[in-house]
C-alpha cells in the first residue's frame, strides 16, 4: 500500500508509455495538482491545489523533458517531499512523482516498483545490508553536488567495486524523549530521587527514577512513567535497530571494532569501511542482551499500570504519540524523527527534550545519544540517461536552492549533513537537544548499520514482542506476600523461555543471516 504524494503525470515521449496530460485551467492556464494519500486502511483522496504548477511541464506541447520518480521511505515526510517536488517543478521542466510506502512495507513495495516499466529513478536504503540487495540498480553518485557537499564524505555507502552508491541526507538521533514539564514537576516533589535532569545519566538511575515516578503517578496526573511503545511497523525499528544497536555498540567497543569505537572519526560507521565487501562481523556474542531485557522490563513495568504488558505491546505508534503529547507519561522511546508527529498532536517545542537511551553499558554516563547518518539516497542506474541526470539534478537542487534548503530545515525539520545546510539548522527541538547533548557527551556510533539483513531485524522484533507479552518475574503482579505463587513461577519460566528465543534470534540469527548474505 502506498501513501502517494504524486504530481500529475505528463504525456510521455517516444520510448515511454503515455502519461495523462495536466489539467489546464481555461482561464489561468495553470496545472491542477492532486495529491493522493493511501493508507492501509483508508484512502484520503484528492486534495486539489489550484494556482501553482507542480510536476507539470511548461515546455512545448506540455511534454516534460525528463521524469523523476522518488520512492520515499519515510511516511512522516510524505507530504513534505511533495512540497519539495512542487517547488522544483515550478522552476524546472521536469515531471516529478513522489510515492511513499506505508511504514514497514518499503522493501516489498520497492521490489514491485523496480520491476515496472517506469521504476523509481530515486530510491533509498538504510544500511550496507539493504544496499547489497539493490547494488546493481545504483548509479555512481560521486559527481553530484549531494556528494560534494557532504560534511563527511566517508559517511557514504560504497558498492562492492568501490563507487559511491548511496549518500545520506539526514542525521538522526535516538533516545528517550521526555516531557520537560512533567519531569520538572516530579523533580520538584519533596522526596524525589534526583535534583536535576542531569543526574539521570545511567540506566540504574533511570530505572529508579521511573519506578519512583510510577509510584507518584496519581500526584503527577499521569498514567505511567513511560508511554508504552508498541511493536507495530512504525515503532519496531526502535527495538530491532536502535536498542539492538546500543547492545551492538557496547559489544563492538569491547572488541575494539570501528562500529563501537570511541574514536569520533568512526562515529556512524560500520565495523568495516561502509562498503559492501565486509560490512558486518561474521558473528556476535550478545554480550549485552541481558541489558536489553532489563530495559524492556522497565519500559513496560513502569507504564500504564491498569493494562497488561500484552495489551501495551499492541499499542499503535499513532496512539503512543497522542498519549505522550497529551501528557499521559513522562518518557517515550523514540528519536528526532518523531517531532513532526508530536507537533501535529499539539505538543509545544519547549516541552520536549531527549535523554540517551541508557541500557547499562560500562561508563555509560560519558556517552550520549545514538546518532548516525541514515536514509541513504540512490539513483537508479537502469533508467534512461535523461531521467537519471534529472534525478541527480533534483537531489542537488534540494541542498543548493533556497527553497529546497528551507523545506529540509523548516518543513521537514531534519538535520541534513551538508556544508550548504550549515546556515539552515533544522527547526526541530529534538535535533537541537541532540546537538546540545553532543557538546557534552561522546555520541554513540551507528553500530546498527552493521546488521546483516532485514530478516535479522524482523525475527529479533518478533522474539522481543513474544517476551514482552510473556511478562517477567519482576512484575508486581507476580508477587504475593514476598513469595512467587505457582502461577507466577510458571509465568517466570515462560518469560525465561521466550527470552532464550531473543538470544537465539540475536546471536544465531546473526550468524545465519551473515552466511546467507555471502552467497
Amino acid at each position: 500500500m502506498l501513501y502517494e504524494a504524486e504530481n500529475m503525470k505528463l504525456k510521455k515521449h517516444v520510448n515511454r508509455p503515455k502519461r495523462a496530460k495536466c489539467i489546464i485551467s481555461a482561464k489561468r492556464k495553470q496545472c491542477t495538482r492532486r495529491i493522493f494519500v493511501k493508507t492501509a486502511g483508508f484512502l484520503a483522496v484528492t486534495l486539489a491545489v489550484i494556482g501553482g504548477v507542480s510536476g507539470c511541464s511548461r515546455g512545448k506541447d506540455d511534454e516534460a523533458s525528463a521524469h523523476v520518480y522518488f520512492l520515499n521511505s519515510r511516511p512522516e515526510l510524505a507530504d513534505k517531499w511533495a512540497k519539495i517536488a512542487e517547488k522544483y517543478s515550478d522552476e524546472k521542466n521536469v515531471d516529478v512523482v513522489v510515492k511513499t510506502p506505508a511504514a514497514g512495507t518499503y522493501e516489498s513495495v520497492m521490489k514491485a516498483e523496480i520491476a515496472k516499466n517506469e521504476p523509481p529513478t530515486i530510491f533509498q536504503v538504510d544500511s550496507p545490508a539493504t544496499l547489497k540487495i539493490w547494488e546493481t540498480y545504483c548509479d555512481d553518485m560521486s559527481g553530484t553536488a549531494l556528494y560534494d557537499q557532504l560534511d563527511d564524505k566517508e559517511s557514504v555507502l560504497r558498492s562492492g567495486s568501490g563507487f559511491v552508491a548511496a549518500v545520506p541526507y539526514s542525521t538522526d538521533s535516538f533516545g528517550i524523549v521526555y516531557n520537560r514539564d512533567l519531569l520538572e514537576k516530579y523533580i520538584a516533589l519533596p522526596d524525589s530521587l534526583v535534583e536535576s535532569v542531569s543526574q539521570i545519566n545511567a540506566f540504574d538511575v533511570l530505572r529508579k527514577v521511573a519506578d519512583d515516578i510510577q509510584a507518584y503517578k496519581d500526584e503527577l496526573g499521569i498514567k505511567g512513567a513511560f508511554v508504552p511503545s508498541g511493536f507495530d511497523s512504525g515503532a519496531s525499528e526502535c527495538f530491532h535497530t536502535y536498542l539492538a544497536g546500543l547492545a551492538l555498540y557496547g559489544e563492538f567497543r569491547d572488541e575494539n571494532t570501528a562500529g563501537g569505537s570511541d574514536d569520533e572519526n568512526a562515529a556512524g560507521r560500520t565495523p568495516a569501511d561502509n562498503s559492501l565487501s565486509d560490512s558486518s562481523p561474521s558473528s556476535v556474542k550478545g554480550t549485552y542482551l541481558n541489558n536489553l531485557r532489563n530495559v524492556l522490563d522497565v519500559y513496560y513495568s513502569d507504564s500504564y499500570a491498569s493494562e497488561s504488558r500484552s495489551e501495551l505491546s499492541f499499542m499503535q505508534t499513532v496512539d503512543s504519540v497522542k498519549s505522550f503529547a497529551a501528557g499521559e507519561g513522562v518518557f517515550y522511546q523514540s528519536g528526532t524523527w518523531v517531532w513532526q508527529a508530536l507537533k501535529s498532536a499539539g505538543m509545544s517545542a519547549d516541552s520536549v527534550e531527549m535523554l540517551p537511551a541508557y541500557i547499562g553499558l560500562p561508563n555509560e554516563s560519558d556517552t550520549g545519544l545514538l546518532t548516525a547518518d541514515g536514509n541513504y539516497l540512490c539513483v537508479n542506474s537502469k533508467v534512461p540517461d535523461e531521467d537519471r541526470q534529472a534525478s541527480k539534478d533534483f537531489l542537488d537542487w534540494m541542498i543548493a536552492s533556497e527553497e529546497g534548503k528551507t523545506v529540509l530545515s523548516e518543513t521537514m525539520g531534519i538535520s541534513a549533513p551538508f556544508k550548504s545546510m550549515h546556515a539552515f539548522p533544522a527547526v526541530n527541538p529534538l535535533v537541537a537537544a541532540a546537538k546540545k547533548d553532543s557538546q557534552k557527551h561522546q555520541q554513540v556510533s551507528g553500530a546498527h548499520l552493521a546488521i546483516p539483513s532485514l530478516k535479522w531485524k524482523t525475527d529479533l522484533a518478533a522474539a522481543m514482542l513474544n517476551y514482552v507479552q510473556a511478562g517477567s518475574a519482576g512484575d508486581d503482579s507476580a508477587l504475593t506476600d514476598s513469595a512467587l505463587t505457582d502461577s507466577a513461577l510458571t509465568d517466570s519460566a515462560h518469560a525465561d523461555s521466550e527470552w532464550r528465543k531473543v538470544e537465539s534470534a540475536f546471536v544465531d540469527g546473526w550468524a545465519r543471516e551473515y552466511a546467507s548474505a555471502q552467497k
